[in-house]
């Protein structure tokens, strides 16, 4: 096994992390989902000290991949998949603990803890959205609310075959255990419902707003609007200065605005409260 050293002062930036990402999530629920931004700059600084200080030697743990985490979480932050709190709040955690004392010596090599919390995060936030919005297609549908074409029923059927096969020949590969495999399989099955009823969950978080009442770090809900409007003004998702600009001088009265986006800081909070107990999550089911 490759000799993996300790990372140094591990329980101090475990404990540095859940403090700084306790208090964002304290913000993003009480304050509208506004974190303040010397919060967020000071957890990001607290884990370059840390590593400058102690980890200079390693340069791939202590400032590539967080930096790879920043540009990701950018990315997803400009496309208005999630806020930037939650970009920077993942490239602080990474910063801090860049890998993890239980599956480094489990592996035998060190492995990135970020990784491990977004596993973690995502598979809480899909069981979350999966209890939220099953029941609330289910009654739709019920109701009439909602009216599945046949090309949607057609493609509903495509995709559990699909669905039923993968999960079968996964279940094949012998190095996999149980528990993973129902991981894997929940993941599945998170994606195929996304798929399907991406625009009615999507539409659930949308409310048409007057310009007046749109600003910076909003998110447009560009597809449900005219589309010659958006190509002739450029507009997209993420509001900046520009876009709200492009926004007055585009004639539109109201707007469709992303403002029922749940908060996303209290399931990074617990997947890393998680990944610090007992790991990565599927590591852990795997018994490494």
């Amino acid at each position: 096994m490759v000799n993996v050293p300790m990372l140094p002062y591990f329980e101090l930036r475990a404990a540095i992390a859940i403090a700084f990402t306790a208090a964002a999530t304290y913000y993003d629920l009480a304050n509208n989902k506004n974190v303040p931004a010397i919060l967020l700059y000071a957890f990001v600084a607290i884990g370059v000290l840390f590593n400058l200080a102690t980890l200079s030697g390693e340069p791939v743990y202590a400032f590539a991949i967080p930096l790879a985490v920043f540009a990701m979480g950018f990315l997803f932050y400009r496309s208005g998949l999630f806020g930037s709190a939650d970009a920077y709040t993942f490239t602080a955690i990474s910063l801090l603990i860049p890998y993890a004392n239980k599956q480094s010596y489990s592996l035998g090599t060190p492995y990135p803890f970020i990784l491990s919390v977004i596993t973690a995060t995502t598979f809480l936030f899909g069981i979350a959205m999966l209890a939220k919005f099953i029941p609330y297609i289910v009654n739709r549908i019920k109701t009439g609310g909602l009216k599945l074409s046949n090309e949607r029923k057609l493609s509903t059927a495509l995709m559990a075959i699909a669905l039923v096969l993968l999960v079968y020949t996964i279940s094949r590969i012998p190095f996999l255990a149980g528990g993973q495999l129902v991981l894997m399989a929940f993941v599945i099955v998170m994606v195929l419902f996304f798929t399907l009823f991406r625009d009615e969950v999507m539409g659930s978080f949308v409310d048409e707003i007057a310009i007046s009442r749109v600003e910076n770090e909003d998110v447009l809900a560009i597809e449900r609007m005219n589309q010659e409007t958006v190509k002739k003004f450029k507009l997209q998702p993420y509001v900046d200065e520009a876009v709200m600009k492009r926004l007055q001088e585009s004639g539109l009265a109201t707007v469709p605005v992303y403002t029922k986006l749940p908060a996303f800081e209290p399931y990074i909070l617990i997947g890393l409260a998680i990944t610090l107990v007992i790991g990565d999550v599927f590591f852990f089911l795997a018994g490494l």
